[in-house]
């Protein structure tokens, strides 16, 4: 069985017909559009679902119908579920970005290597995401802007950063 990615998230219904409120997980505009089956999984157990009509809404929110789900009830059984792909359904991101989920769990050192934590999750915020990373006793939040991030190595599982002054708090007072 291959990897699956996860693409959205079942955050409530939406009508008498069963329509479904997700919050998308993907940063492929269009994603739902270009898909046509996906697994709903929820903590009973996972089905293969079509797609039958998608509507895209501000920021990640997207109406989404399921053939499968018939009305509004069966609808509402499904709050908090995912909505996941296969791995090798999702294309290669343009070189030098990555996605969500190849990042979170990444070491991060400084340019010196030193260990300042691990990426514990990737915040989208407008003109650039923030990485959150946990440093065990504590968690700060560094922006994933070129002059920060200066490299990221998928295949070592790094990220070396140079924080500016101040970034890091007490993790750079050293």
């Amino acid at each position: 069985m291959s990897e699956r990615v996860v693409v959205g998230r079942v955050r409530r219904c939406r009508g008498l017909r069963g329509e479904l409120v997700v919050e998308s997980q993907s940063d492929l505009p269009g994603r739902f559009e270009q898909l046509e089956k996906l697994y709903l999984v929820t903590p009973t157990g996972e089905q293969l679902v079509t797609i039958q009509s998608v509507r895209q809404q501000s920021g990640s929110e997207v109406w989404i119908r399921l053939k499968e789900v018939r009305d509004r009830e069966m609808a509402m059984g499904l709050r908090d579920a995912t909505l996941e792909i296969d791995e090798a359904e999702r294309p290669e991101p343009p070189p030098g970005e990555y996605y969500y989920d190849q990042l979170e769990g990444l070491e991060v050192v400084d340019t010196a290597g030193k260990h300042l934590g691990r990426i514990s999750q990737v915040i989208p915020r407008g003109a650039q995401d923030l990485y959150s990373v946990d440093t065990g006793s504590g968690e700060y939040l560094v922006p994933a802007t070129g002059t920060i991030v200066k490299k990221v190595d998928l295949e070592t599982g790094v990220v070396v950063i140079d924080p500016p002054a101040g970034l890091l708090g007490d993790a750079d007072a050293d």
